[in-house]
């Protein structure tokens, strides 16, 4: 049965947006070609596919060498999901349209280990409350340190009363110093409470 799931599994993620596979479609290549195209280099349809590889998909479907759009998935050296189209006149490329969402990578961090940690400022970038059937529900705080860039998910798992009252005084966007933010919420209202 476990194999069975892992293989459904597999087959699933096979399917899903898969890049560019021409090896020599690099981003390197994609931003090059819409760097030229966008500062009114011409490029023959051949041009393009030689640049580009084969087209994922075409508009009208069905004749690659007279279509009026092309579009290519996004290369495997991007980091995101998306694609590029192409719009053809008379076999020149006449314009472009780069659609691409970029993923983001949080490193996970606990609520100990995040309170551990030196003083930073940080910008909050989400706040999830994921609720369970049978379990206290998890906080998930997403935010970005404004010293170095780098993304953290900090997770409170089987938050308390006071740990969701926390993540909900948070304000998306807001600026706070981590973990001062923290010990000083909890510190304050443990006073409160005693």
């Amino acid at each position: 049965m476990k194999l069975l799931i892992f293989a459904f599994c597999v087959t699933l993620l096979i399917g899903c947006s898969t890049p560019n596979p021409d090896p020599g479609a690099t981003a390197v290549v994609y931003e090059q070609f819409m760097h030229g195209i966008d500062s009114g280099q011409v490029y023959r349809r051949q041009d393009v596919y030689i640049l580009l590889g084969k087209p994922h998909s075409v508009k009208p479907p069905g004749d690659i060498y007279h279509c009026r759009t092309a579009t290519w998935k996004i290369p495997h050296d991007v980091s995101g999901w998306g694609h590029l189209t192409v719009v053809f006149s008379n076999d020149i490329a006449v314009n472009r349209d780069w659609n691409l969402i970029t993923a983001r990578v949080y490193k996970r961090v606990s609520f100990d280990e995040i309170l551990k940690m030196q003083p930073f400022d940080a910008t909050i970038e989400e706040v999830t409350v994921e609720r369970h059937w049978f379990f206290d529900p998890d906080v998930i705080i997403d935010l970005k340190r404004n010293d170095n860039g780098k993304r953290l998910a900090l997770r409170i798992v089987n938050a308390t009363k006071l740990s969701l009252k926390f993540a909900d005084e948070l304000q998306k966007g807001g600026n706070y110093v981590f973990p001062k933010v923290i010990t000083d919420f909890f510190e304050e209202h443990h006073a409160q409470a005693g």
